[in-house]
């Protein structure tokens, strides 16, 4: 665990004034280098997904996490397809995640194989689909409603909150400490660490499908009265158009 990547993740409880000024911000000397966003639930989205994507979209990696209420590994698979269908299109760079850890769903106490199962469904329909896929849970979910040695096959975001150095170890790939009051943010929100370079390994590993985006720039030389013409045919092409006279 030397490598430590400090994020965040962000729901529709998260209010950002000022989407630059939050990532200028910092948390005990860590800058924000990836942020994990609340799809929805239930097959509905999340009312602040699209603003924090649009806010977030190439500055930095991207996950997205589905808060289940599923109690059944067909539910799960259900909510994991219409997962597949929101980010189809959309640049996400970091896990596809199942939070897992709602009152409704845990209350009914299922047996630890069927908590199990209803998480493993929707990691492998993630996984089929060419993602990489992370289970969100706290300790009280992997001591006492799963069968942990099962659970832990898949790679683990943890939430403990507590200090640094005090936190359960599962061999978690990410741990949420707790949470921290950035600037240009109404409010706090969680703070996170990475404990591998999961971007590069998502990349590396041909997860995803990230969106590979290339700058293009060009010239043209034109006499005057096909300047408007050239001007407008490149704007049309979503070009950022400047000239000047030779």
């Amino acid at each position: 665990m030397a490598v430590k990547n400090f994020g965040i993740d962000l729901s529709y409880a998260n209010k950002i004034s000022d989407y630059d000024a939050l990532l200028a911000s910092e948390y005990s000397g860590y800058k924000i280098k990836y942020a994990v966003l609340r799809l929805g639930y239930r097959g509905k989205l999340d009312t602040r997904f699209k603003e924090h994507y649009e806010g977030l979209f190439g500055k930095i990696p991207l996950g997205v996490y589905v808060y289940s209420y599923a109690r059944t590994s067909e539910a799960a698979r259900e909510e994991a397809r219409w997962a597949l269908k929101q980010i189809k299109g959309l640049n996400i760079e970091f896990p596809v995640v199942f939070d897992y850890e709602d009152g409704k769903v845990l209350s009914p106490k299922l047996s630890r194989a069927e908590y199990t199962a209803v998480c493993k469904a929707f990691l492998d329909e993630i996984r089929a689909a060419g993602y990489y896929a992370m289970m969100y849970c706290n300790t009280s979910f992997l001591e006492s409603y799963a069968d942990k040695t099962e659970l832990l096959k898949y790679p683990l975001w943890l939430a403990h909150y507590t200090q640094d150095g005090r936190q359960n170890q599962y061999g978690q790939k990410m741990w949420q400490f707790g949470t921290f009051k950035p600037a240009g943010a109404v409010g706090e929100v969680d703070g996170n660490f990475a404990y591998e370079q999961l971007g590069k390994y998502i990349r590396d590993n041909g997860l995803n499908k990230p969106i590979v985006r290339y700058s293009v720039t060009g010239t043209k030389t034109v006499p005057k009265d096909k300047l408007a013409e050239a001007q407008g045919q490149l704007k049309a092409l979503g070009f950022e158009v400047t000239t000047e006279e030779v």
